[in-house]
């Protein structure tokens, strides 16, 4: 126990300063936190070898240094705080009382109950851990928000600008489609903005989404792209912007590629274990070996696995069905609508 307490003193000081490191890019030199863990690693080595006495006898050295590296931590908290750094503030209180205790229990020889229980609990540090915390999962929650945000990003200019022309020429001599197609237009941009990245919709509403995108690209392609839907269940929550990234994906690398273009096969169906497969499978082109790692794996594909590792622990399967083409699909637990109407990611 000696040894995890001595062990935890100095490895404490390099992890205040890497943490401040870490949060708040710009405010700590990168010498500090590397000179730190030179150091650090230099005294646990000491703290393991050498004779438990000659380490019981540094220990007020040790302590000293701790409220120099506490002290440089808490300067450059003070930076970060003026700078309008999230959470600094929060961390900047709880270092002074750190730093307010580490002199007291060094110095003052207090043998009454409260002088035992300030140390041994720990609150100081307690304090730190769940600003800390805070802070952590405020960034979490930010990078969750951005990433449906970093999808609606991804709406290509040259996607609207063909879809507006193709609606253009059609009007020429069809005004009674170039308006459906217009409301087909409009239900795809809305699809991209009108979710929050917290929100599970139904996969009726994703579907809606995807229709319209069909819509638009076969109005300018044609019969080369043709969509087929095996749905058996659609009253079931998901998240939003995770099916029609897929059906975009089939359409560039699979149908687009082959002459005479070919089908996509969007279904969801649910098993008997409480959970539905989501899946789009094509006859297009297949999965060339290059695709595995670049093509087929693009940054909307990695941006899906991504909130699916983060809410089901799991990520999309790819697979060549018989007779060629591609296959991409996601397994979830089921989630019916009118059980879950307010749940948020």
């Amino acid at each position: 126990f000696g040894w995890i307490d001595y062990l935890t003193l100095v490895w404490i000081q390099f992890l205040l300063l890497y943490f401040v490191y870490s949060a708040y890019g710009g405010i700590v030199p990168q010498w500090q936190s590397n000179t730190l863990l030179v150091y650090t690693a230099g005294i646990s080595l000491f703290i393991l070898f050498c004779p438990f006495e000659i380490v019981v006898s540094t220990y007020k050295v040790m302590n000293i240094i701790l409220i120099l590296i506490i002290a440089t931590v808490t300067f450059h908290l003070i930076r970060a705080a003026r700078a309008g750094r999230e959470g600094a503030s929060a961390l900047l209180g709880a270092m002074f009382l750190i730093l307010l205790l580490i002199p007291y229990n060094i110095f003052v020889s207090d043998y009454s109950l409260a002088g035992y229980l300030i140390p041994n609990t720990a609150y100081d540090y307690m304090a730190l851990f769940f600003v800390q915390c805070y802070i952590v999962a405020r960034r979490y929650n930010r990078a969750h928000k951005m990433e449906v945000a970093l999808l609606k990003s991804q709406i290509h200019p040259h996607f609207i600008h063909n879809s507006l022309a193709a609606i253009i020429s059609v009007s020429r001599s069809n005004a009674e489609r170039a308006r459906e197609l217009l409301m087909e237009f409009s239900n795809y941009l809305r699809g991209f903005y009108d979710y929050e990245s917290d929100q599970f919709i139904s996969l009726a509403q994703e579907l809606e989404f995807v229709k319209s995108y069909v819509a638009l690209e076969q109005v300018r392609f044609g019969g080369r792209l043709r969509a087929e839907y095996r749905i058996e269940v659609d009253d079931f929550l998901l998240p939003p912007l995770i099916l029609q990234p897929l059906v975009e994906n089939a359409f560039v690398h699979g149908l687009r590629e082959k002459e005479g273009g070919g089908t996509v096969l969007i279904y969801a169906i649910k098993d008997s274990e409480g959970s539905v497969r989501i899946g789009v499978k094509d006859d297009g082109v297949g999965l060339k070996p290059r695709d595995k790692e670049s093509d087929r794996h693009g940054i909307g594909i990695e941006n899906i696995n991504r909130r699916l590792a983060r809410i089901y622990r799991t990520r999309l399967v790819f697979r060549v069905p018989e007779g060629g083409g591609c296959e991409v699909y996601m397994e979830i637990p089921f989630r019916k609508v009118n059980d879950y109407a307010s749940v948020h990611c």
